[in-house]
C-alpha cells in the first residue's frame, strides 16, 4: 500500500494524475495521512531536480515551511478543481501541477553552497509572497510577414495564419509556429524575402522553419529567416537567445546563424546561441554534433560540451568546456546559475518577468549558483535570493531594487 501511495504522489508531482487520483490524493493529504510517503516523494524530486555543487543543509524547520506552502497551494488547486465543470490535461509543462509543488520545492531548496539559519523574515515573507504578484513569462510573440503585415501569435487563433508561394504558416498548440512547404504549389520568388518572429520581454516561442529545423526563442529575442530556403543556403539572423535543433539537409546545404559579432555554421546538430545587445559577449554552446564559429579574425570548430565566446568581431574566440545543461535550462522551464554575478542573473530575471532593476551600493562578489523554476512568482525568487544574506531585494510595482 505504501508503495502505491508513493507512486500516486510521484504522479501528481509529474502532472500525470487522473481526476479520480487527484480526488483521492487531496483526501489523503487533507486528512493528514501518508506524510512519510509524501516526504519520500518530495525528497526524490529534490534529488532529481536540484542541481548544486555542494550539499546544502535544509533543516526540519525550513522543510516544514515548504510543506505548509505546498499544502496551501494544493488546497487552493483543489477548490478550483471543484469549481470547474470539466477536468483537462494539457501536454508539456503544466503550471497547475508543477508550479504548485515542484517549483516551490526548488525555490525553497535553492542552494548557493550554504543556506543560513531560518529567520522570522523568511517565515513572514514566504506567507506574504503573493501580496504583489509579477507573473512569469509565457508564449508571446509577433510574426512579421514578408509583406510587412504583423500577426500577434499571442492573440491569433490556432490554425493557418498565412500562405504564400506554397509555404503555409500554422499556429499549433503549446506555443509552436510551423512553416510547411507544399512542393506541388511552390513557386519561385522574384526576389529573396524574409520573415521575422520576435518575442517581447516576458515572452518565448517555438518555430519549425521551412527546412524542418526547430528553434526555441527566448525572451526579448528576434529571428529573421527567409520565406523559402534556397538550394544554396540556409541562413538566419538572431538577436537575443535561441536554441537550435538543425535538420540535416539531403544536399548537405549548411545552416548558418548570424549575430552582430559572429556566425555559426552547421549541417545537423543542436546548440544554443546567446547574442543579446546588452551583453558583452556572444556565446555558442554546443550540445551535440559539430559547429564552426566564425568572427572577423578567426574560425573554430566546437565539440559537444564546449562554449565559444566572442566579445568583439576583431578579437580571438575564447573556447572553454562547460556543462551544457546550465546553458539550455531556460528551454526546459528553469533558471540555472553557476557562479553567476548578480548583474547577469538579474538581466535574465528582468527579461523573463518584464521588470526593471535598479542597483544601489557595491555589488562586488555577489555571485550565486542554483536552479529554480521560471514559472514561479517573482517574489518567491527574490525571497530565496535574499535568504542567502548577501543582498537585499525589494519589489515595487514592476521595479526591483537591489542593495548589498
Amino acid at each position: 500500500m505504501d508503495q502505491q501511495i508513493r507512486k500516486l504522489f510521484t504522479k501528481y508531482l509529474h502532472n500525470r494524475c487522473t481526476p479520480d487520483e487527484l480526488q483521492q490524493l487531496f483526501q489523503y493529504l487533507e486528512q493528514g495521512q501518508y506524510w512519510q510517503e509524501w516526504d519520500a516523494a518530495l525528497e526524490k524530486e529534490k534529488q532529481l531536480l536540484l542541481k548544486i555543487d555542494r550539499k546544502s543543509d535544509v533543516n526540519p524547520f525550513q522543510m516544514q515551511q515548504l510543506q505548509e506552502r505546498v499544502m496551501q497551494q494544493i488546497r487552493q488547486q483543489h477548490a478550483v478543481e471543484h469549481q470547474e465543470t470539466s477536468y483537462r490535461r494539457t501536454p508539456g509543462f503544466s503550471f497547475r501541477g508543477i508550479a504548485a509543488s515542484i517549483s516551490l520545492l526548488l525555490l525553497g531548496l535553492l542552494a548557493y553552497w550554504y543556506l543560513p539559519a531560518p529567520t522570522l523574515w523568511i517565515q513572514s515573507d514566504i506567507r506574504a509572497a503573493t501580496a504583489q504578484q509579477v507573473k512569469p513569462g509565457g508564449n508571446h510573440a509577433i510574426l512579421k510577414l514578408a509583406d510587412g503585415k504583423e500577426i500577434s501569435l499571442t492573440e491569433a487563433a490556432l490554425g493557418k495564419l498565412s500562405e504564400s508561394h506554397g509555404i503555409t504558416a500554422t499556429k499549433t498548440a503549446d506555443g509552436l509556429l510551423t512553416f510547411q512547404v507544399n512542393a506541388s504549389q511552390s513557386t519561385s520568388l522574384d526576389k529573396e524575402s524574409y520573415q521575422t518572429i520576435r518575442t517581447p520581454r516576458g515572452g518565448q516561442y517555438q518555430i519549425v522553419l521551412p527546412d524542418g529545423s526547430h528553434v526555441w526563442l527566448n525572451a526579448q529575442s528576434s529571428l529573421r529567416f527567409p520565406t523559402d530556403f534556397s538550394a544554396q543556403k540556409r541562413e538566419v539572423s538572431l538577436s537575443g537567445e535561441a536554441y537550435f535543433a538543425v535538420a540535416p539537409d539531403k544536399q548537405a546545404v549548411p545552416f548558418s546563424v548570424k549575430t552582430d559579432k559572429q556566425a555559426v555554421q552547421v549541417l545537423g546538430t543542436e546548440f544554443n546561441v546567446t547574442a543579446y545587445p546588452d551583453e558583452m559577449a556572444n556565446n555558442v554552446c554546443l550540445v551535440n554534433g559539430a559547429v564552426v564559429v566564425m568572427n572577423g579574425v578567426q574560425s573554430t570548430q566546437l565539440k559537444p560540451g564546449q562554449l565559444a565566446s566572442v566579445n568583439d568581431a576583431q578579437q580571438p574566440i575564447v573556447v572553454k568546456t562547460v556543462d551544457p545543461t546550465n546553458y539550455i535550462a531556460w528551454k526546459q522551464g528553469l533558471f540555472s546559475f553557476q557562479e553567476e554575478h548578480i548583474y547577469s542573473l538579474m538581466k535574465k530575471i528582468a527579461r523573463w518577468y518584464n521588470v526593471e532593476v535598479d542597483y544601489q551600493g557595491n555589488m562586488e562578489g555577489k555571485v550565486f549558483s542554483g536552479t529554480f523554476s521560471r514559472f514561479a512568482d517573482v517574489q518567491d525568487v527574490l525571497n530565496v535570493l535574499q535568504a542567502t544574506g548577501t543582498i537585499q531585494l525589494s519589489l515595487k510595482e514592476r521595479r526591483i531594487m537591489v542593495r548589498p
